[in-house]
């Protein structure tokens, strides 16, 4: 579950007061994305979408303002919008079927540290030509095999050919047995895994 805070508000202003408010429970590193700013909501949340590339039915926004939220809502219809009753976010936020996953794998629980890296990277991407960011990037792509269903990397490989977005080109979905029975006839699943300048993204490729 990735973290973003959609705020009117000065940056710097809540930076400072940041520590004393939260009394270390949380860090503003935990979000990814921080939109702190005096521009319409609507307009950062939607900057927030095109960086960590998720649908707003993927998505909760919680905002304790009702004209906030109904100007979200509006925006986005397909948007979980929560505030209107504070005493109950805990609860949903713990208990809905939407924030519950069967497995964190080591690349998913590192969303955070790459969506920042990738902000970065968009970043220093703007201040140069395409051809000297390609030169300074330092990608590096290593491909490998996977023969047994009882590598530790198969969690991560699971994960990515059961996503529902654009990762799976086939549309297939494979349950531990249908793994277990390929490589019990000699399948092979190729995957490989990368890394650049900014931060490693781990395996984020299968075949």
């Amino acid at each position: 579950i990735l973290l973003a805070i959609l705020s009117k508000n000065d940056e710097a202003k809540v930076a400072d007061v940041w520590p004393h408010i939260m009394l270390g429970r949380m860090d503003l590193s935990d979000f990814a994305v921080r939109k702190i700013n005096w521009q319409p909501k609507a307009q950062n949340l939607a900057e927030i979408f095109g960086i960590i590339n998720v649908l707003p039915r993927n998505t909760v926004f919680i905002d304790d303002n009702p004209v906030e939220r109904a100007s979200i809502s509006s925006a986005y219809p397909d948007l979980r919008v929560l505030g209107s009753d504070l005493y109950y976010l805990r609860r949903i936020l713990l208990w809905s079927a939407e924030t519950q996953v069967a497995a964190v794998s080591a690349e998913s629980g590192r969303r955070t540290e790459m969506i920042q890296a990738q902000a970065e990277r968009e970043s220093s991407r703007k201040r140069l030509s395409r051809d000297e960011f390609l030169a300074t990037l330092d990608l590096r792509v290593h491909l490998f095999e996977l023969r047994d269903p009882h590598d530790p990397r198969m969690a991560r490989a699971s994960e990515l050919v059961n996503k529902s977005n654009q990762f799976n080109s086939t549309g297939r979905r494979w349950t531990s047995a249908e793994i277990n029975a390929w490589f019990a006839a000699a399948g092979v699943f190729y995957a490989f895994e990368v890394t650049d300048r900014f931060t490693q993204y781990g395996l984020v490729g299968v075949a």
